[in-house]
């Protein structure tokens, strides 16, 4: 039986009436006319109806207009199960239609039928049914950023559908929906899934599934290890790298830190070392970008093995500071025991062992031996090299015996320093004399007597030796006489000369000598009521073990008051009127005369040893004297009469005589020669050769008769200047040379300059060079002058001769001398005569001649002490010695084992390693042949705990700054059973 219920109400009305028989009209109202209806939904068709009075209904039904006779659909097979009418007393009447599907697409009618066989009615034009299935229409795929809509598609328009969106079978509740789309904006990977759409009330209806797929970079990286357990170094490792991408991740990089290590998925690591513990990450890259996963930490765990000590402090080690060994390694787990060895000898326990107040003895070779659960290792012995400031330092003098001037001398200087002693100082007493360990005095002299030290210096201080005295023993030399009083002495006064002398050992034997003549003896000569005649040259002449010496001469000078004052005029013969007089005073006083007056008869007219009268007059005929005076008393000279003749520019002489009657005849004559005729004689222009004695010679009828003779003197200026020198042979460097200076020149020269080339250099007649050295070497002139001009010599050359001097030494190349390369000592010294000959010598021995000693292919058996000795005419010196240090590179090398008898396992062995190098050698590496890396360094390689692995061939290798070389030694170890 059919159900009956009530169709829900629909919004449009469709009406079809028809007249029937019984005179009242069929009517048919369909609420829709078309239906769209999801496909597996459920339909209602909904319809009124009214038919004529007096009819019955019988039957009604729905059916699908197919082109002929509707057919009840409920009755239709395809509609089984899925069809139910409804219709109730206000003649509504529907169609539950359930499940529709696709072929339900038909147009549906209603069927009514009555008692009347032709009153029966269908209602057009019917309800078109339409289904239709939700299609979700969107993009495949998207890249992550983008924007992407997805629409939810029917083939017929749904009434007021309200659309509901599923993401992988779930509801959308935060995604922007407008009308049948979803708005998805900025697409992430979260985004990606299985898309379908439904619409309200019908939620179990969904489109099917749209897959959705979101292009991204690699997201969500991770890494798993296998085996995931503890790790142990030999073992092998697999890390696999997990990630979410679109499209799939392509490529894979492995890094550890920041270096890439490999590619691929899977990154194995067989055979696992401690260096390969650390942080691993993944990066994976996909077409749009890359991503890292989280460092993963890989430790693996090993017994302990690079054990190695470090100082502190790094720097060097100095005697009485602190200093702290820390021994470092690497295992895991990290190491638990640590023991110190010093040598063979256990000394301490603890990670740190430390040495306060560390002495030199703490010295020497250090090693930690180490253990963790795994395993124990031992560290590279370490060095321990205590710094400290020179100590015992000693001094040595060679020759040890008694010390003769002349001779040669070395003081060398030992100390025990750590580093060793790089600077030597020498002092005699406390003024430095000299550098190095070895302090030569060739040809030592006396001055060179006294306490000398040596003061050895390092990186850390200084020490200094105990002095040790040079007494050098020499005969008398640099020996003086003092006079006493040292004042001024005065004749009748005492005088007491003292001499002195250095000399070693001291002098016995004085001999006073006053000129040649040998005066006194002893250590000092007596004079009482000294007089002038005592004044002279004064020398001591002593003596002693070693031989004798003189002193210079010292000069007596006994001072007394003027006496024997004279007076001396020039020109001396007849003086002329309109010439020039000069009066000169002389007298015997000590000190010299310092004040000259001079009296006209007895007024004073001047002042100065020379009193001159220019331009002279016959008024300033009379006597003339000279009072001198010094500190000690004056003088009187006796009176000199002047009478003063009358005489022009040009000479005339003119000859008077009284004779009757009256003289007819004059000849003049110069000296015995007959010079001119006349009453006057006369000289115009007169020159020096013009002076002389001049007569008249006069005649008459009766006789002759001769004038008295009349001096001319012609005055000029100095001429035919000339120098002399005594000695007048070859001048030798310490000898004395006078220079005296000659020339013709009227009034006669009262100044003479001395010049050395153009410079003054003395004054007076002689010039004196006492002593005379290689630098008064030059040109000397003098230069004469009087009242009436000057005039110079011509220059005379000094050349002092002198034994050689300022002996050098330089050698080529001057840096430093490596073997096998060439070196050549080239000598320079100062001598006149120039050196003829130089020898060479190494120490005391003679090595080569010429002035350049070359050493081709130098070897380290030429270092030592080179001198050149130069030598002239004159003599010879030796220059300072020059030290050759030949460097070079290790040689004889020797390779030693200590061990206190049979190598046995468990016992400790040391290997030494020695060599001779210059500079000494720096560093020792010591290897096992067979071995690709050091052992140790250090001139000790030490082997604790032996054991028979350690047998084989060990070679050390010695370096310094020029060079290596091995050396080898092979250990035997024996089992001790």
């Amino acid at each position: 039986m059919r159900s009956l219920r009530t169709a829900p109400p629909l919004p449009l009305v469709f009406l079809l009436m028809t007249a029937g028989a019984f005179g009242t009209e069929w009517s048919v109202k369909y609420n829709q006319l078309e239906i769209c209806a999801l496909n597996g939904s459920t339909v209602f068709m909904n319809a009124t109806f009214t038919h004529p009075e007096g009819l019955t209904v019988k039957e009604t039904f729905w059916g699908k207009h197919t082109g002929v006779e509707l057919s009840d659909l409920s009755k239709d097979p395809d509609y089984s199960g899925r069809v139910e009418f409804f219709i109730d007393d206000q003649k509504h009447f529907s169609l539950k239609l359930s499940d529709v599907v696709k072929k339900d697409e038909h147009r549906f009618r209603f069927r009514i039928i009555t008692n009347v066989e032709k009153e029966r009615w269908w209602g057009k034009p019917g309800v078109q049914l339409r289904v239709t299935e939700l299609h979700v229409e969107a993009p495949e795929e998207v890249t992550e950023g983008q924007t992407a809509d997805l629409t939810c598609k029917t083939t017929c328009s749904l009434t007021d559908p309200k659309f509901i969106w599923y993401k992988n079978g779930r509801p959308l509740t935060t995604k922007t929906i407008k009308n049948n789309q979803l708005h998805l904006q900025k697409v992430s990977s979260e985004d990606a899934g299985s898309y379908s759409c439904a619409i309200g009330g019908s939620q179990d209806l969904r489109s099917t599934a749209h897959s959705l797929r979101v292009r991204h970079p690699p997201k969500n990286i991770s890494v798993s290890i296998s085996p995931s357990g503890e790790i142990m170094e030999g073992t092998s490792l697999n890390l696999t790298c997990s990630s979410d991408g679109n499209p799939p991740v392509k490529n894979y990089t492995w890094f550890k830190g920041s270096a890439s290590v490999g590619e691929g998925k899977t990154y194995s690591i067989p055979n696992i070392r401690s260096e390969d513990s650390g942080e691993y990450a993944c990066q994976s890259r996909n077409d749009h970008g890359e991503g890292n996963s989280t460092a993963v930490k890989i430790n693996v765990k090993y017994p302990p093995k690079n054990v190695s000590v470090s100082i502190s402090p790094s720097a060097e080690i100095v005697e009485g500071t602190s200093v702290n060994l820390t021994c470092s390694s690497d295992g895991n787990p990290p190491v638990k025991n640590y023991t110190w060895f010093k040598g063979s000898a256990s000394v301490g326990e603890g990670k740190t062992y430390s040495i306060p107040k560390i002495r030199s003895e703490d010295s020497g070779e250090y090693t930690c031996q180490i253990g963790n659960d795994h395993g124990e290792g031992n560290s590279t012995a370490v060095q321990i090299n205590v710094k400290y400031p020179p100590k015992n330092v000693s001094m040595s003098i060679s020759p040890s015996g008694e010390i003769m001037e002349g001779t040669s001398l070395n003081l060398t200087c030992s100390s025990d320093g750590n580093p060793p002693v790089k600077n030597y100082t020498w002092f005699k007493g406390s003024a430095s004399v000299g550098e190095g360990k070895t302090y030569s005095i060739p040809n030592i002299r006396s001055e060179d007597s006294g306490e000398y030290a040596c003061q050895s210096r390092n990186d850390h201080g200084e020490g200094n030796s105990t002095a040790v005295k040079i007494n050098v023993k020499y005969p008398p030399k640099n020996v003086s006489v003092s006079i006493s009083p040292s004042a001024e002495i005065v004749e009748g006064t005492s005088v007491n000369l003292t001499c002195s002398s250095d000399g070693n050992p001291p002098v016995k034997n004085y001999t006073w000598f006053k000129g040649s003549a040998s005066v006194g003896e002893g250590k000092t000569y007596s004079i009482p009521k000294i007089r002038s005649e005592d004044s002279g040259e004064y020398t001591c002449q002593i003596g002693n073990d070693h031989g004798e010496g003189n002193s210079t001469a010292v000069q007596i000078n006994v001072k007394y008051p003027p006496k024997n004052v004279s007076m001396s005029m020039s020109p001396s013969g007849e003086i002329v009127e309109g010439t020039s007089v000069n009066l000169t005073c002389s007298s015997d006083g000590n000190p010299p005369v310092k004040n000259y007056t001079w009296f006209k008869g007895s007024a004073s007219v001047g002042e100065g040893k020379t009193y001159s009268i220019p331009n002279i007059r016959s008024e300033d005929s009379g006597e003339y004297a000279c009072q001198s005076r010094n500190d000690h008393g004056e003088g009187n000279s006796t009176a000199v009469k002047i009478n003063v003749k009358l005489e022009g520019t040009s000479v005339n002489l003119t000859c008077s005589s009284d004779g009757n009657p009256p003289v007819k005849n004059y000849t003049w004559f110069k000296g015995s020669a007959s010079v001119g005729e006349g009453k006057t004689y006369s000289i115009p222009k007169i020159r020096s050769e013009d002076s002389g004695e001049y007569t008249c010679q006069i005649g008459n009828d009766h006789g002759e008769g001769n004038s008295t003779a009349v001096q001319i003197n012609v005055k000029y200026p100095p001429k035919n200047v000339s120098m002399s020198m005594s000695p007048s042979g070859e001048i030798v460097e310490g000898t004395s040379v006078n220079l005296t200076c000659s020339s013709d020149g009227n009034p006669p020269v009262k100044n003479y300059t001395w010049f050395k080339g153009s410079t003054p250099v003395g004054e007076g007649k002689t010039y004196s060079i006492p002593n005379i050295r290689s630098v008064d070497s030059g040109e000397y002139t003098c230069e004469s002058q009087n009242d009436h001009g000057e005039g110079n010599s011509t220059a005379v050359q000094i050349n002092v001769k002198y034994p050689p001097k300022n002996v050098s030494v330089s050698s080529s190349p001057s840096g430093e001398i490596v073997e096998i390369s060439s070196m050549t000592l080239t000598c320079s010294s100062d001598g006149n005569p120039p050196v003829k000959n130089y020898t060479w010598f190494k120490g005391s021995a003679s090595v080569g001649e010429g002035k350049t000693y070359s050493i081709p292919n130098i070897r380290s058996e030429d270092s030592g002490e080179y001198t050149c000795q130069s030598r002239n005419d004159l003599g010879e010196r030796n220059s300072t010695a020059v030290q050759i240090n030949v460097l070079y590179p290790p040689k004889s090398i020797s390779v030693s084992i200590c061990s206190s008898g049979e190598i046995v396992e468990g016992s400790s062995v040391t290997l030494t390693c020695s060599s001779d190098g210059n500079p000494p050698v720096k560093i020792y590496t010591w290897f096992k042949e067979g071995g690709t890396s050091p052992l140790g360094s250090g001139q000790n390689y030490n082997i604790l705990s032996i054991t028979a692995d350690h047998t084989g061939l060990y070679y050390c290798e010695a370096q310094n700054d020029h060079g290596a070389l091995n050396g080898t030694v092979m250990v035997t170890v024996k089992s001790r059973w």
